[in-house]
């Protein structure tokens, strides 16, 4: 029989040989750069535990000092726990930002687990991608619309259309379109290539315009309007029989992109599906909901005709501006399309007007300083992989004012309802579908339902949003439905918005959000939803509600339009749902309506269980900050720089939350200006007090 001294020396012997099993075997390191950031993926095996952790380290080529990037996130894609243990496909990622074009960089990463390690993976190089693209190596072909005959794309005999144009160009050529309206009556597809050292640059003349009006009933005193009735104040309804109608839109200011906006369909009779301003309307509807509420003009569309009431001082309808085009049903469902089959294409200048869709089938395909004005196709840009979309602007002018829908038209009568607002006017469209190493940067939106929406799952991963200004978003600026993983949205301005982030479900991450500013916001400026279980990564941002709640994100409500939920005032955080939930905030200053963070009713079972540490919380109307037990966190209203124009650093060095928040190396420490921290310890919120706000939107002179 062993003696008990050795059955212990065997068991001890065991439990160590298990241990050192369960050690960590890193597998491969994986770089993907974008312009300003390095995603980072290590696969591994063993560590069933799990407890090993890793961090990255990262240096300019030929200096001598490494820097710390943000710790290693261990990921999964269907974790059974919110930790993400025991899951499927466990690897680890991160992101280092902050860093330069076109610069080469060194990156390792290292493991520590108690169970052991087999071995750390060599440090890797890496450059970051180069925006100035290489072009004009080639050919030059022209283009001008309003050229008398199709000519050979020379200078002197230039294309008359722009699908003669696009088929011309091929690696390092120029296509130059000169200003004037290029009609797109039918979907585009352009087959276009160019070379990684030789880009086919299409290069618009400023008021090159892309559309899909017709333009046979598009304009001025292109069709007869007659008179059809009168409303109650003695104004004139209008009537213009127009049939297959895909889209129309009227312009406020006659032959000005910028103002037009699209009219109001009332041939939606489903009551039943949503309580939304359009569903069911009739003419008789028109006649009596709009009597003395506005002044800018009322147009209503139907299968078979367009109605019009004019705005004052306009009583002739031969004078308004009329975009419209039509289309098979297909085209009516998805849009016009102009679709880019290639890779290495830099589009530049161009302006899209109406419901021009583009749709990117390759990879690095470049829109820089083009302007969407009215766009209104579900996922209007699909970007395909490692594309670029900067200092550009998208308007979508129909949500303005409140003029372009009566109230909802239910049995509970009219009412104030911007859920169905939303909902019911352009169907819960995006503007942009980004993929697998796309950004989108120095953008300025406006108008839009939805912005970013998720791309297949596939793609989306490294996908990198800064700089932009959101500004009136009806529902979500963000959507990442899906993996979001290791997407970074850092230094945005959001203004004037229903949700901020949507993380409806983010399910694998990590997603990085990084020094955000959030306001006048109407519901969250981070809503969580569905069982939110993926990585989501919250530091220094801002956020601070819509005060008065008889305001939404757009405009004053009419006083005759009771609001549907007074409690609708905005909170920090958002969530509701049962479900597994992950996210970490950090230096965050959340400022809420009735609360900081809160739930919808009595849904979401895991309140208690988010982590809110090292964050300043507070509420405009005095509410209970909700605070959870949270270490080192702090209560109290800021004062911010100008809050009425959305400066929100805090006002001077007596505010909470200087030197109060925690150091995270790859965010606000071992990085440069000005996210580097100063003093004792990171300020709370957007950066250190003193530092300027950075330029969202597009660049003078790029």
């Amino acid at each position: 029989m062993a003696s008990p001294k050795r059955l212990l020396l065997a068991s001890a012997l065991l439990t160590g040989a298990a241990l050192a099993a369960d050690g960590i075997v890193p597998g491969k390191l994986l770089l993907d750069p974008t312009f300003q950031c390095i995603g980072v993926e290590v696969t591994y095996t063993g560590d069933v535990r799990p407890n090993a952790q890793g961090t990255v380290q990262y240096r300019a080529s030929g200096e001598t000092a490494w820097r710390t990037g943000h710790p290693l996130v261990r990921v999964s894609d269907k974790p059974t726990d919110a930790k993400g243990g025991g899951a499927k496909n466990p690897r680890y990622f991160s992101s280092i930002f902050c860093l330069k074009e076109d610069t080469e960089y060194e990156v390792e990463v290292k493991f520590e687990d108690p169970d052991g390690v087999s071995a750390q993976l060599p440090a890797q190089k890496v450059r970051t991608r180069n925006s100035a693209v290489k072009t004009g190596s080639g050919r030059h072909f022209y283009a001008n619309p309003a050229a008398a005959a199709e000519g050979d794309g020379s200078q002197a005999q230039p294309y008359k259309s722009l699908e003669k144009a696009l088929a011309a160009g091929g690696p390092g050529d120029t296509i130059h379109l000169a200003a004037g309206v290029y009609p797109v009556l039918a979907p585009l597809a352009c087959d276009l290539s160019g070379e990684e050292n030789a880009w086919l640059h299409i290069k618009a003349e400023p008021g090159a315009i892309v559309t899909d009006a017709d333009p046979e009933l598009s304009g001025i005193g292109k069709l007869a309007w007659e008179k059809f009735k009168q409303d109650e104040d003695g104004r004139w309804i209008y009537k213009l029989p127009v049939k297959d109608a895909h889209r129309v839109m009227v312009r406020k200011k006659p032959g000005d992109v910028t103002t037009g906006y699209f009219l109001w369909r009332a041939m939606q009779n489903d009551t039943t599906k949503y309580n939304g301003p359009h569903r069911g309307q009739t003419v008789a509807h028109l006649i009596e909901n709009y009597t003395g509420l506005n002044k800018c003009g009322i147009f209503l569309q139907e299968p078979d005709a367009l109605y019009a009431i004019l705005p004052e001082g306009m009583d002739d309808p031969a004078r308004v501006d009329v975009q419209i085009s039509r289309g098979n049903v297909a085209q009516r469902q998805s849009g016009h399309v102009l679709s880019f089959k290639g890779h290495h294409v830099l589009v530049e200048g161009l302006t899209f007007d109406l419901t021009v869709s583009l749709q990117v089938a390759g990879h690095h395909v470049h829109f820089k300083r083009i302007a969407v004005y009215g766009n209104n196709g579900r996922n209007n840009i699909s970007t395909g992989t490692y594309g670029l979309i900067e200092d550009s602007t998208f308007v979508f002018n129909t949500n303005y004012d409140w003029h372009h829908a009566p109230p909802a038209k239910i049995s509970k009568g009219n009412r104030w309802d911007p859920w169905g607002r939303v909902k019911n006017g352009a169907n819960d469209t995006h503007l942009v579908s980004p993929a697998q190493g796309t950004v989108f940067r120095y953008n300025y939106i406006s108008g839009f339902n939805n912005v970013v929406g998720p791309p297949a799952p596939a793609l989306s991963k490294n996908i990198e949003i800064h700089h932009n200004r959101f500004d009136h978003v009806y529902d979500d600026c963000i959507e990442p439905d899906g993996p979001g993983v290791n997407w970074r949205v850092y230094e945005n301005q959001f203004c004037r918005f229903i949700n901020g982030i949507s993380d409806a479900p983010v399910d694998v991450g990590p997603f990085f959000v990084v020094r955000n500013s959030f306001d006048k916001y109407v519901q969250g400026a981070f809503k969580v939803r569905n069982g939110a279980a993926g990585k989501t990564l919250y530091y220094h941002n801002v956020c601070y509600p819509q005060k008065n709640v008889q305001i939404y994100s757009h405009g004053p409500r009419p006083e005759a339009w009771p609001i549907p939920n007074p409690g609708f005032d905005g909170l920090a955080f958002c969530p509701d749902q049962d479900g597994e939930r992950w996210m970490r905030t950090r230096n965050n200053i959340l400022v809420g309506g009735r609360a900081a963070y809160s739930v919808r009713g009595d849904k979401c079972v895991l309140m208690d269980t988010l982590d809110f540490d090292y964050n300043l919380l507070a509420s405009v109307n005095g509410g209970n900050t909700r605070r959870v037990g949270e270490k080192h966190s702090l209560s109290g209203m800021p004062v911010f720089k100008d809050l009425e124009k959305g400066d929100l650093r805090l006002m001077d060095e007596s505010q909470p939350g200087v030197d109060s928040g925690e150091i995270v190396k790859g965010i606000n420490d071992e990085v440069p200006a000005p996210w580097q921290f100063t003093g004792k310890a990171p300020d709370m919120g957007l950066y250190e007090y003193g530092i300027e706000l950075p330029q969202v939107g597009p660049r003078k002179g790029r």
